[in-house]
């Protein structure tokens, strides 16, 4: 990441405690607003955080235990988003197609929002904590 990076907002989510996934959009809203992003970033970044802090709740945790924490960052020409969570490990990046939205459960493009929408830096699992960093790329 670039030196001009800074960190601007942290979050720690309980998914069997309330409403993970809209507590992490209202953060990214927020953020947003708080970082001027235009409409369209604004709106890239709160789906993005929606789909990850989502599949976490909904793949990533069959107890309902997770912890997830986010990290928002902005750069020059760029968003930065960390997540780390608890729950079962899942590489997005490992490589596993998009074949259409699942039509039976009415998913499965969050992913590939992921993948055309930002760039996967790094993921990492050690001991049970997942480590996802992305660059969300600045449209003009």
């Amino acid at each position: 990441m670039s030196a001009d990076k800074l960190m601007l907002a942290q979050f720690t989510f309980e998914p069997d405690n309330g409403d993970p996934v809209g507590a992490a959009v209202r953060g990214a809203r927020d953020f947003a607003q708080t970082h001027q992003l235009d409409p369209t970033n604004a709106a890239r970044l709160a789906i993005l955080v929606e789909e990850l802090v989502a599949n976490i709740c909904e793949h990533g945790s069959s107890d309902g235990l997770a912890t997830i924490e986010l990290d928002l960052s902005i750069e020059t020409d760029a968003i930065g988003i960390v997540i780390r969570d608890s729950g079962a490990s899942f590489n997005p990046d490992s490589g596993v197609s998009f074949d259409g939205p699942n039509m039976v459960r009415g998913g499965g493009a969050g992913l590939e929002l992921v993948r055309t929408w930002s760039k996967i830096v790094s993921y990492h699992s050690i001991n049970g904590h997942n480590t996802l960093t992305l660059r969300m790329p600045i449209s003009a």
